[in-house]
């Protein structure tokens, strides 16, 4: 399953860029290995985190709160907390369902971000934008080059989701969603964040698909729309 799917995502348009920072600060580090703690955080925090969740969208409370910002290195902190907890799945895998342990991290995230970093100043982040965190490091650890040997660790593992991967839900999907009641990924809770997943590996089900492969050409076509 992910050795096919290492050969067609290395060439996607536009993802590459991930490795380009990490290349020109590691000139020597030829080997992308899923196990290396540093090239986790760096996917983790300078991509999943800094742009995937699109903090640029967080809004400030109406009162008090003219000249309020974000403790970076609080944030650093919180977001190599979540690394510990991503490698120490890929390295041991989790004795629950990997949705109960998705569900379980990624509440932990939100509670640490909206209590320690928004909260007093900020509105609150739901789920859709931890997912968006959590999925994407996935995504980006799964073209690390010995990804393969973790294979396992990938099977269930969720599409992240987008505008792109919405738009393709509510088009082929879920295609009696009146576009009023259409949800947005960043305002997702976390039972609407499930319940689409679940449709989602139901409709691809159907066709032998496993949902975190077929992310990729789905947002790679979607995109392009």
């Amino acid at each position: 399953m992910l050795k096919a799917l290492l050969v067609y995502k290395k060439e996607v348009n536009g993802f590459i860029h991930s490795y380009v920072g990490w290349r020109n600060s590691h000139p020597d580090s030829t080997f992308l290995d899923i196990t290396d703690k540093n090239l986790m955080m760096y996917f983790l925090y300078n991509h999943a985190v800094q742009n995937d969740m699109m903090w640029r969208t967080v809004r400030k409370l109406k009162t008090g709160t003219k000249n309020v910002s974000i403790d970076k290195n609080e944030k650093k902190a919180i977001t190599q907390k979540l690394c510990d907890k991503i490698m120490d799945y890929i390295l041991h895998g989790t004795d629950k369902t990997f949705d109960e342990w998705h569900s379980e991290v990624c509440n932990w995230f939100l509670s640490e971000i909206n209590n320690k970093l928004l909260a007093g100043k900020y509105h609150p982040f739901a789920y859709g934008k931890a997912q968006k965190a959590v999925n994407m490091t996935f995504k980006y650890l799964s073209t690390c080059d010995n990804a393969d040997e973790y294979a396992e660790r990938f099977q269930y593992c969720h599409m992240p989701l987008d505008s792109y991967i919405l738009e393709w839900y509510y088009s082929e999907v879920k295609k009696n969603i009146r576009k009023s009641h259409r949800k947005t990924w960043s305002n997702l809770s976390e039972n609407e964040y499930f319940e689409i997943q679940n449709d989602i590996r139901a409709y691809l089900a159907q066709i032998g698909k496993i949902p975190f492969v077929e992310e990729w050409t789905i947002w790679n076509t979607y995109r392009q729309v």
